[in-house]
């Protein structure tokens, strides 16, 4: 970048940060408000990309600090109000898998879902067989995004304990969670401030930003990010997510408590058999209200039998009663 450019950058990048301070005698490391502040800067004006890693933006537009957030799991008696929904990634079964979390209002979306990554499962979701990597304890320093990409500050006891599986599946974890968030298409990591190329003792690269593309390996074959556990929801249900099925086709299934099939109807991704793509379908499920269990499946080629299952447990409630 030019030396005339690069002033432009850092003096939009300076201006933006006064903007988001209520007082000119606030240090940057202070905290601004009650819940998580995302700093979005301006990418570069000439090739419209986030700036390098190594310098994302200038020193002087330091992100500031962040401030634990409550946050409701869905589920739960202030779920309904407590703002807008987010998903946090946990892991089951060696595979990243979503849960749902409540931003309260006004607070930063991205913010509030590494917070609740950070947090842990519920007692609920571990009961279920969810699990996570991520060490009891790591903190969130800051959290700003420049041009799609969430850069991540968090205190180093994040590279702390496991081995190689484990601390692929944390930075799956994290990737997931901030991705899934509106605007954000990568992460870059830094850890107690520095920017993190080489990754805990095993030695991982972290050479450019993680995208979903960097944790396939941890993503199972159907991902379904809605409904997520212990949502509410209405017929008909509506189901997305993403998949890397055999030619593109699986199976969805809406089943009520009783063992009642309620739906069971063959769709498609935009893309599989090697190639992740994308699903966003509608199950009936009329005729039922209460407890219900969304699944998602491929029949084996070689022997017709199910494989790949994925299970959401749900709230199936009446279209009139505000869900």
């Amino acid at each position: 970048m030019s030396g005339p450019l690069r002033s432009v950058v850092l003096a939009a990048s300076v201006t933006l940060l006064a903007a988001c301070t209520t007082s000119a005698s606030r240090s940057p490391e202070q905290p601004v408000g009650p819940a998580t502040t995302v700093l979005v800067l301006p990418t570069d004006p000439v090739t419209d990309s986030a700036a390098p890693a190594t310098e994302p933006v200038p020193d002087t537009a330091a992100p500031t600090a962040v401030t634990p957030t409550t946050v409701a799991a869905a589920g739960s008696p202030t779920a309904s109000s407590a703002g807008t929904p987010v998903l946090a990634f946990f892991v089951r079964d060696e595979r990243i898998a979503p849960v749902r979390r409540f931003a309260p209002p006004g607070a930063s979306e991205l913010g509030v879902a590494v917070e609740a990554l950070l947090a842990g499962p519920t007692e609920a979701e571990t009961a279920a067989g969810l699990v996570t990597t991520v060490p009891g304890g790591v903190r969130l320093r800051s959290v700003y995004v420049v041009g799609g990409v969430a850069f991540i500050d968090l205190d180093r006891s994040f590279e702390s304990g496991g081995g190689s599986a484990s601390m692929l599946l944390r930075l799956a974890q994290l990737t997931a969670t901030a991705t899934a968030a509106p605007g954000v298409e990568a992460v870059r990591i830094r850890l107690d401030g520095e920017w993190v190329t080489t990754f805990s003792g095993e030695g991982l690269v972290l050479d450019h930003p993680w995208t979903r593309l960097d944790i396939e390996d941890q993503t199972p074959i159907i991902l379904v990010e809605r409904p997520a556990p212990g949502d509410r929801v209405v017929a008909p249900i509506r189901i997305t997510g993403t998949a890397n099925a055999f030619e593109a086709t699986f199976q969805v299934q809406v089943l009520a408590a009783d063992g009642t099939l309620l739906a069971d109807f063959m769709t498609m991704a935009s893309s599989g058999t090697g190639t992740r793509g994308d699903f966003d379908v509608t199950a009936p499920a009329a005729g039922w209200t209460g407890p219900a269990t969304v699944r998602v499946l491929e029949y084996s080629a070689r022997d017709g039998s199910e494989t790949n299952v994925v299970e959401v447990p749900v709230v199936l409630e009446r279209a009139d009663s505000g869900a």
